[in-house]
């Protein structure tokens, strides 16, 4: 598989086995809003340049590349001819029922993947580039929760108090969303952080002779933020952990339950989980059940089977049905990745069932 800096090269014509070749062309199109990308299902040795926010809207059609080098599946699946199910739980999508790095400077092509330190790893994650950790309100205001409060935290070490213009907030929160201006405006984010009961209430102050408004906070120190934002980040642990741990098939799975609803508003739900499965999850395949209860046996579901609603959501390759016979005549290890517990059952003895 190529690596992000190779494909940038080969769509701007660059030469990919240069290191400062592969820099360039990956800033060169990320200065433009664009990213290289390629189709699931072609070849991804013919990479194109698209918007990342058409990948962002459609990530079950566009595939971005890695930015470290990544063994091709097909080549573990020969020699691991076990099937195995590991059960990978998306812990910060929302409820069922509802419903950023340079490269390891692409000069570390050759080494393993794992191998590259922590520092490096935050680094490359703060500089923003191809693997694109999604947007989320929620991620956002649990980061800003994080790296700064309107009390006393008592540990000099680690803070420092200053009285942050609503600008200089904003220049903080984009180290670590570098795309942010894209989802909010410097008002919004304010908005945002008010509603949210966050960083207490805005004053104003007399800087420079200029009245500015602004929070007065204790910050966590710069030294300290990428640690504490990788720390505290799932998804971009979540993504690391699918990077040292290639040799599964990521396989998604949504269900939700009967409620009072059109069949438009049913498919329009299920169709967000099913992005947020393909988008956040890096699921190859998702797998749909409609209409059931969480607590209803697995293996008991989509009968008779939900035709009507299954064509009108993209990117679902089938019912629990089709699951379980993907998993039962794959040879490939399988990891299955649901948004919460009750995304798949809220009985624990027929998750071991289902399992086995």
């Amino acid at each position: 598989m190529l690596t992000l800096g190779q494909a940038s090269c080969l769509v701007l014509g660059y030469l990919p086995n240069i290191s400062e070749e592969r820099k360039k062309a990956k800033q060169h199109l990320q200065k433009s809003g664009l990213i290289a990308a390629y189709l699931r299902g072609q070849d991804p040795f013919r990479p194109m340049a698209i918007g990342m926010n058409v990948i962002e809207r459609d990530p079950y059609t566009y595939i971005s590349y890695p930015e470290s080098p990544r063994i091709l599946t097909e080549d573990i699946f020969h020699s691991e001819p076990h099937n195995n199910v590991n059960d990978d739980n998306d812990d910060h999508g929302n409820n069922n029922d509802s419903g950023n790095k340079d490269s390891s400077d692409d000069e570390n092509d050759n080494s393993n993947i794992g191998e590259a330190s922590y520092q490096t790893k935050a680094g490359h994650k703060r500089n923003h580039s191809g693997e694109i950790v999604p947007f989320c309100k929620d991620r956002l205001l649990h980061m800003i929760s994080t790296i700064a409060s309107h009390e006393d935290p008592h540990n000099d070490d680690c803070y420092v108090q200053q009285f942050a213009t609503m600008e200089s907030q904003f220049a903080m929160i984009r180290t670590i969303f570098p795309r942010l201006e894209y989802y909010c405006s410097i008002k919004q984010l304010q908005y945002w952080i008010s509603q949210a009961g966050l960083w207490g209430t805005i004053s104003r102050r007399k800087i420079n002779g200029v009245r500015v408004s602004g929070r007065n906070l204790w910050i966590v120190k710069e030294q300290y933020r990428a640690f504490l934002a990788d720390n505290c980040d799932s998804i971009s642990a979540y993504w690391s952990h699918l990077q040292n741990c290639s040799d599964f098939m990521t396989i998604g799975y949504v269900r939700k339950s009967p409620t009072n609803e059109t069949r438009a508003s049913r498919a329009r739900l299920l169709q967000l989980m099913i992005d947020k499965l393909y988008f956040r999850g890096k699921c190859e395949e998702v797998f749909v059940s409609p209409c059931c209860l969480a607590n209803q046996p697995i293996l008991e579901r989509d009968h008779p089977r939900a035709n009507e609603i299954l064509a009108l959501l993209k990117g679902c390759q089938g019912d629990i049905t089709d699951l379980t016979s993907k998993i039962h005549y794959t040879q490939k290890r399988i990891r299955l990745v649901i948004i919460d517990f009750a995304g798949l059952s809220t009985c624990p003895e027929d998750i071991q069932n289902f399992l086995k």
